[in-house]
């Protein structure tokens, strides 16, 4: 590779990363890694389940395979997905997801998410705390998802700030 195709590609990959607004922006790992947008929405206090959304970029020539998640934040964490089978929503767990060189995987409502279950408290708006993946290679990534409103989350996703006030709740 070029060194002017070198800078080109690190000027891009600097202007995608500065692009990503307000989640949380790490990179992670081995420097192949860059962790996105990691949020975990606000659970009802009688419920001791949670979900945790992010983007996984893969910037090497390389793939790479997340075989767990955990967190010091909940006893228990899985890779799971969601689906529909004869028009009813499923969800179940997921052994491992792979990463392709160069691709991105968003872990997104509706589809691939983190199961966090029994909390170690309450989480209120605004929140942080770790999460850490796990990858077959034996390396692994920290970073912290924070706590949001979905509507929050939905907003900064779209960048449109939504007024439901007429709705009269």
């Amino acid at each position: 590779m070029t060194d002017l195709k070198r800078y080109l590609l690190a000027g891009v990959v600097i202007a995608s990363l500065s692009a990503c607004g307000s989640g949380t922006d790490e990179v992670a790992g081995a420097g192949y890694l860059t962790i996105t947008d990691a949020w975990s929405p606000l659970a009802p206090s009688t419920v001791n389940v949670a979900a945790g959304y992010f983007v996984a970029s893969n910037l090497s020539s390389d793939s790479v395979t997340i075989v767990e998640a955990t967190s010091p934040a909940y006893s228990e964490v899985a890779l799971h997905r969601s689906f529909i089978e004869d028009g009813l929503v499923h969800m179940g767990g997921v052994n491992q997801i792979s990463v392709e060189a160069g691709d991105k995987v968003e872990f997104s409502p509706g589809g691939l998410h983190l199961m966090l279950k029994r909390p170690d408290r309450r989480y209120s708006v605004g929140d942080q705390f770790p999460v850490s993946l796990h990858f077959s290679n034996g390396e692994n990534v920290t970073f912290n998802m924070q706590v949001k409103r979905r509507e929050q989350a939905a907003n900064e996703a779209t960048g449109l700030e939504m007024d439901h006030s007429h709705h009269g709740h």
